[in-house]
């Protein structure tokens, strides 16, 4: 029954990365509808320090912000 179970949530998971994987770039692409390098840019405007913004907005995207990174 376990095992039913670790199978049936992985291919939710599956699912659910496959359905992002799609979806990132049109949606926080370069050319998406809210691009992810102006909403950081403007977060990191707002919130000074970098403990700062890692603390509200945990995301490995502070790194790199291009489509190559999404995918």
């Amino acid at each position: 029954m376990i095992v039913l179970f670790k199978a049936g949530l992985g291919l939710v998971f599956l699912a659910a990365f496959l359905s992002a994987a799609v979806q990132l770039e049109g949606l926080i692409g370069a050319r998406g509808l809210l691009p992810i390098a102006d909403y950081l840019g403007r977060y990191r405007a707002a919130v000074p320090g970098l403990a700062g913004r890692l603390h509200g907005f945990p995301t490995l995207l502070w790194l790199d912000q291009s489509d190559g990174a999404l995918a």
